[in-house]
């Protein structure tokens, strides 16, 4: 046998090793479902519903349960945990039909009752969703569910949420099975001491409704730490938008559990 056929055939034998050894290790191949509609009001008015959909799910990974399990929470996440059971793309059609009934029931009931006064009122609506993986470090994914909702006034609301995942089961983590017990106390205790770094504006951090922050299970991991959520109003002013705190690993290795 030749230096070149011996060297063929080790390169080979170190790829099929790294195969096999990666069929262990197999990550989530993922895929999205994306939609789009405007839906008008009533024939003759400009108003409308305007509805954004995109959701990233698996379509292999691990295991068939692990995928299962993985798809079953980005449904319960995404649209609420009534569409548990439903696909993707079955879960979507649900809630897009169940906000455009509740667009024109809401707001038909309002045109019929202002219909003889003297002022145009805009009734248009804006839904918009957006749920995909962001993050992972080690064994975990974090999953968010973005949205943006606009039914009238002078603004909408936007929201962030996120849930964890394991990467091998593709079941959802929750806060107590991430950290160890008793963790509340002292997790509190670094959030707040992070707060500052989150809101660098000494008047917006003096404006703050809540400067003792409290973990509140919506976080998610990255290679930095672990970084929570407080969404608007909810230790700020609206102005403030969403706030992200992120303790570094480097102070949480006595409280994270081992995954």
């Amino acid at each position: 046998m030749t230096k070149y056929m011996k060297l063929n055939h080790f390169l080979l034998g170190l790829a099929l090793v790294a195969a096999l050894a990666s069929c262990g290790k197999k990550d989530f191949k993922m895929s999205n479902y994306e939609y789009k509609q405007s839906f008008a009001l009533k024939e003759g008015r400009t108003d409308s519903l305007e509805v954004s959909i995109r959701v990233e799910y698996p379509v292999s990974g691990p295991s068939k349960d692990a995928v299962k399990a993985f798809c079953e929470t980005v449904v319960e996440a995404a649209f609420g945990t009534s569409y548990s059971g439903l696909s993707v793309d079955s879960a979507a059609a649900v809630y897009v039909d169940t906000l455009l009934e509740n667009y024109r029931t809401s707001n038909l009931d309002m045109l019929d009752y202002f219909k003889n006064e003297d002022f145009e009122m805009p009734m248009g609506w804006e839904e918009r969703l957006d749920a995909r993986v962001i993050s992972s470090h080690e064994n975990i994914i974090s999953y968010e569910v973005g949205t943006y909702s606009y039914e009238g006034g002078a603004h909408g609301s936007t929201g962030e949420n996120v849930v964890n995942i394991n990467k091998k089961t593709g079941e959802p983590v929750e806060e107590a099975e991430f950290f160890v017990d008793g963790y509340h106390d002292e997790l509190s205790r670094l959030l707040t001491a992070h707060l500052h770094d989150a809101v660098p504006s000494e008047e917006d951090y003096e404006s703050l409704f809540i400067k003792d922050i409290e973990p509140n299970g919506n976080f998610f991991v990255s290679d930095e730490g672990v970084t929570y959520i407080y969404g608007q109003y909810e230790i700020g002013a609206y102005a403030l938008g969403i706030i992200k705190v992120t303790v570094p690993w480097n102070e949480l290795s006595s409280l994270v559990r081992q995954q």
